[in-house]
């Protein structure tokens, strides 16, 4: 039986855990939360899940499903006011078996790890382009922000290339993501659940125009994403702008963060060819995008040597596994350490809810790292990174820089390089 002083410290637990934004301070909550027990519950009832083997194990549990619409409307009278979430819950981001599995097949097959990978040439010379234009902004006024100068239209440019939207709204599409993400939050101000309301009205609406005006024109689009794909539908457009690109936008921007925080020798280490998956990993391992998966009791089940009964809300803490010491016996697991021993996390889920698009996020971290490595040294950081945080999601909203014109601006590559070796690339770049 908990007694006061227990149930204080595990409300204040939760407090604190809700409040921390900062990768940096978060390793002390999450090792708060661990030492109160494998299930914490939450001052509204549901329990946190802060272990490696139990998220692991919840993730592929068949027992633990979506909080889908049909949860929703026994639970939380007047969900279907707000368009954000009725959206987000009519979308595959929260449907369940057998809809699910049905509806999420077309991303499956448009964005395999072998159909990603024969988009690699197209998506690095778009990123190459994104990075140069980035540079010349840079040595033209002296101060940018990576952010909003970069990671966060990259992503929605290169969207738009694979599925044929126009490549002028990358920005707008971009910013409405950017709103859209509250809406998925367990906790979220009024004032931001609005703007995410507004926001998807507006996406749909755009997305119907899109899907209606391209069918209507012809039966497959100059920009279809491959041969035995059918053009994206407005309902797939949707789940890969609300998910897909605020989360690569954060994963590009942690990416900066802590390369600006490196020596000029660790950031040439670190960006190597053979190296930039290991960055790529630890960067996902540390903050990753998504931080927490919640889930429902569909039937009883088990988690360790916890019985879960039917019903019963669970927040897996992704976040929280991803620092969980028992996983990473051989370092620090709060240390930001790109060379250490890299065991599988789940960065982008697992099981059924696996993201479709994680191969797509990681090719452009990838073609990202190597195009800004030559840039690196001119680039010095003006300020941290600014995080508009949430227990579910922190969105990467600042990156100040200055430039440093004690180097030299490095040569452009020539877009002929998009087809040789991605070594060869890098090492011409830095010569």
């Amino acid at each position: 039986m908990l007694t006061g002083n227990s149930v204080a410290l595990r409300r204040e637990l939760v407090r604190r855990w809700l409040r921390t934004t900062d990768p940096a301070e978060a390793g002390a909550v999450y090792a708060g939360l661990r030492g109160a027990g494998p299930l914490v519950r939450t001052p509204w009832g549901a329990l946190l899940v802060p272990g490696h083997q139990d998220v692991r194990r919840a993730l592929v549990d068949p027992a633990l499903v979506m909080l889908d619409a049909s949860w929703r409307d026994v639970h939380t009278p007047g969900w279907r006011q707000s368009a954000a979430t009725t959206a987000l819950c009519g979308s595959l981001l929260m449907q369940n078996p057998p809809e699910h599995p049905v509806n999420r097949r077309p991303l499956v097959a448009a964005l395999t790890t072998r159909s990603v990978t024969l988009l690699g040439d197209p998506i690095r010379e778009q990123v190459s382009d994104a990075v140069e234009e980035f540079a010349r902004k840079l040595h033209r006024d002296t101060t940018a922000d990576l952010i909003e100068d970069l990671c966060k239209r990259l992503p929605a440019e290169v969207l738009c290339r694979l599925t044929g939207l126009p490549e002028r709204d990358a920005g707008l599409l971009a910013e409405l993501a950017t709103a859209i993400s509250t809406g998925g939050e367990i906790r979220r101000p009024v004032e931001e659940l609005g703007s995410a309301d507004h926001s998807v009205d507006q996406l749909l609406c755009y997305l119907g125009r899109f899907t209606a005006q391209r069918d209507a024109a012809a039966p497959r689009p100059a920009h279809a994403p491959g041969p035995d794909i059918t053009p994206f539908t407005s309902s797939q457009l949707f789940v890969m702008i609300a998910a897909g690109l605020f989360t690569t936008t954060h994963l590009l921007g942690n990416l900066c963060d802590r390369l600006l925080a490196m020596t000029p020798r660790e950031q040439r280490k670190a960006t190597a060819p053979e190296r930039r998956q290991a960055l790529i990993e630890e960067t996902l391992r540390w903050d990753p995008p998504v931080k927490l998966a919640t889930r429902r009791a569909q039937h009883p089940t088990q988690l360790g040597e916890s019985a879960i009964p039917e019903g019963t809300v669970l927040h897996l803490m992704v976040g929280a596994a991803h620092r969980d010491p028992a996983a990473f016996a051989d370092s620090d697991p709060d240390t930001f350490d790109p060379d250490r021993d890299h065991r599988p996390g789940f960065p982008f889920g697992q099981g059924g809810h696996f993201c479709p698009g994680a191969a797509l996020a990681r090719a452009q971290a990838e073609a990202f790292l190597e195009s800004l490595a030559a840039h690196l040294p001119s680039v010095r950081r003006g300020g941290p990174l600014v995080r508009r945080g949430g227990p579910s999601f922190t969105d990467a909203l600042a990156l100040p820089v200055t430039l440093d014109r004690t180097f030299p601006r490095p040569a452009r590559p020539a877009h002929s390089a998009a087809t040789t070796p991605a070594h060869s690339r890098t090492e011409d770049s830095r010569d």
